[in-house]
């Protein structure tokens, strides 16, 4: 378990000290959580080799391979099936591993939504140069509805003529202090 531990937590260290910087954008700490996502759900099939690499540092063996397996008493309601008993590698796979790949993908797709929400709501600030009036006008009017107490009505047509401010700065050649993303 050191060996997937250490790719794991690897991995989440890597993305949390991205989404810490100052300079980050929403949409790429989306994609980041995304990649983590992935990463993870990828490595439900990687058991394997993660019990190789582990071998590979240390000889032992799994304690209850040794161990007489204990019959449960059965009663007459159990039915004909047969009871399942797990032992050593698929006993770890089945009762940790795989719980705790399913526990940190549901809190990270959790997490993931809500970076998600958020980026859909603020998504045309960066991207409005390449929207249409239209499509600036709905994404305004979405906003104004989540934030109404805080927009005001004109907000909707402010960002439209905003808009053609930058595109008439850009063309005049002149520099306004923007996010990356507008000016890229």
């Amino acid at each position: 378990m050191a060996v997937f531990w250490a790719a794991i937590l690897d991995r989440i260290n890597g993305v949390s000290k991205s989404l810490q910087k100052k300079t980050i954008e929403l949409r790429t700490a989306v994609d980041l959580l995304k990649s983590l996502l992935d990463f993870l759900i990828s490595q439900r099939e990687l058991f394997d080799d993660y019990e190789t690499k582990a071998n590979e540092k240390t000889d032992t063996q799994y304690s209850d391979e040794n161990q007489r397996v204990r019959k449960r008493k059965r009663h007459h309601d159990d039915g004909p099936a047969k009871e399942v008993v797990l032992r050593g590698k698929e006993k770890l796979k089945v009762d940790t591993y795989l719980p705790v790949l399913d526990m940190l993908c549901t809190e990270l797709s959790r997490c993931l939504e809500a970076y998600r929400e958020i980026n859909d709501l603020f998504r045309f600030l960066t991207d409005f140069l390449t929207k249409s009036d239209a499509e600036i006008r709905q994404a305004c009017t979405k906003f104004k509805e989540y934030y109404f107490e805080d927009i005001e009505p004109e907000f909707i047509d402010e960002m439209v003529q905003y808009k053609y401010f930058i595109l008439q700065l850009e063309d005049a050649g002149k520099k306004l202090c923007l996010p990356k993303s507008l000016t890229n």
